[in-house]
């Protein structure tokens, strides 16, 4: 073997003009058909993971969302099934109208947010921000089952396809 290079998984002697596996292990050689198959195959799932991530951080903010929608505009109904509670405490009624409504504010802005984190994901664009998107619908999704376990699903799928984002597709 005059032009004899070594696996790079392995460390088996093999020859990149002749051969496209490695003879012990199977891995591709670099820079064989083989390879540019299997980087080709691996693109097309990480595009299929961030397109799904996108999808499930859509689903997680919804529940968000509506949440957030019924704090803000049933205030009134929700303080008066739960002022009973609070009145012991020294709470106005008024205060907990309040509080009621920043928590539907808040609601609304993680459920915005983790939209805008869908979007990303579906243009392949800021991994970072629709991570982070991922990570607050996470906390915020324990109000709900659904919200919960679809960011914390969003959130392995982002983790497992960086690479399925422009500003880190080069390396692949």
């Amino acid at each position: 073997m005059a032009d004899s290079s070594f696996c790079t998984a392995c460390g088996e002697p093999i020859d990149p003009r002749r051969d496209m596996y490695c003879p012990k292990c199977g891995v591709p050689v670099k820079g064989s058909p083989a390879d540019a198959q299997a980087r080709e195959f691996y693109k097309e799932i990480v595009k299929r993971r961030v397109t799904w991530a996108g999808f499930f951080l859509f689903i997680a903010s919804v529940p968000s969302i509506v949440i957030g929608l019924d704090c803000i505009f049933n205030n009134y109904a929700i303080a008066s099934d739960i002022w009973h509670i609070y009145e012991p405490l020294g709470w106005s009624f008024e205060a907990l109208k309040q509080r009621i409504s920043t928590i539907g504010m808040a609601m609304l802005a993680v459920g915005a947010f983790g939209m805008i984190g869908a979007v990303l994901c579906f243009k392949r664009r800021y991994w970072i921000v629709a991570l982070m998107a991922a990570i607050m619908l996470l906390f915020f999704g324990i109000f709900t089952l659904l919200g919960l376990f679809t960011s914390l699903f969003a959130m392995w799928l982002l983790f497992s396809s960086r690479d399925g984002f422009d500003e880190y597709a080069s390396k692949i």
